[in-house]
């Protein structure tokens, strides 16, 4: 078994949970195809390139 370390970007929101993130050198180029939902999900953050998981999690 290997295990992969995934750097997390937790970005905030409005009510002080937070979304996670995630980037590395595995993730992917996007949706083929799909270049508006591309766009959504995957955000630059800080010159990383980070995807947008869609869960929220606590800091606490």
């Amino acid at each position: 078994m290997r295990f992969i370390r995934i750097a997390c970007i937790l970005l905030p929101l409005d009510d002080g949970d937070t979304e996670l993130g995630i980037s590395g050198p595995c993730l992917a180029e996007g949706y083929v195809g799909d270049s508006d939902t591309t766009d959504s999900t995957f955000v630059w953050i800080d010159s990383t390139r980070v995807y947008r998981t869609g869960d929220v999690v606590s800091s606490d």
